[in-house]
């Protein structure tokens, strides 16, 4: 096994370690915010002034969520300076790898701001959205630093699909930011009914009830491009 391809392997096993923890603190993400526990800490970046301040539950979910964000840091640095030293030559692999270490400085900044502007939904959607994106970023590092495939496909047919399933990839990442917002907003339950908003389906009531229904328009739109993306391949 030659010198790049133990170099490849190394920055393959970081990157789809940093994928694991990466989808575990989103999801964590998730659950501190639905169980109300994003203030439980009043400050940022310690806890009621400490490392450790374990009062509750919500204190512990909030901290352990932080100590997470610590850990995925440490793999994005790892990987940036594991690419930049070991695969400079590599642009697919070395491009997103130093993209990371600047979208997760910005989601620190937002996340420090999600805390000490109480949870305004705007900043809580950038905040996901960011996320994401480190998300996708680390996962396009972990493929590219593996071994190529060769398609079988005429090379037309691949693109084609491959222009498919980025236009999925991004109306999805759409439609995740549209429902954050919806929760950060408060407008889960504006609608009284499903699938349409009220009885009559143009008719809404408030402001919130707008950001609802135009969240399930989007999602209606997401859903009919993926079954059409479904029928092509």
């Amino acid at each position: 096994m030659g010198y790049l391809e133990l170099s490849m392997k190394f920055i393959r096993r970081i990157a789809w370690t940093a994928v694991a923890f990466t989808y575990f603190l989103v999801a964590l993400g998730g659950t501190v915010r639905t169980t109300d526990s994003g203030l439980s800490c009043p400050d940022w970046p310690l806890c009621y002034g400490k490392a450790f301040a374990t009062i509750d539950y919500h204190t512990f979910l909030e901290q352990f969520h932080r100590y997470v964000a610590g850990i995925v840091s440490v793999l994005v640095v790892t990987l940036a300076i594991s690419a930049f030293i070991w695969a400079r030559k590599e642009r697919h692999i070395l491009v997103p790898a130093l993209i990371a270490p600047v979208l997760l400085v910005i989601q620190i900044v937002l996340g420090g701001l999600t805390v000490l502007w109480k949870l305004p939904p705007n900043i809580i959607t950038a905040h996901l959205g960011t996320a994401l994106a480190i998300f996708a970023t680390i996962i396009t590092i972990a493929v590219m630093a593996g071994k190529p495939v060769a398609s079988k496909e005429p090379p037309e047919k691949t693109r084609k699909f491959a222009r498919l399933a980025v236009t999925n990839a991004l109306l999805v990442y759409g439609l995740m930011l549209s429902g954050s917002y919806v929760v950060g907003s408060g407008a889960s339950l504006a609608c009284t009914g499903w699938p349409l908003c009220t009885a009559q389906w143009w008719a809404v009531s408030n402001h919130l009830a707008n950001i609802n229904a135009l969240h399930r328009i989007f999602a209606t739109i997401v859903g009919l491009v993926l079954i059409w993306t479904l029928i092509s391949a």
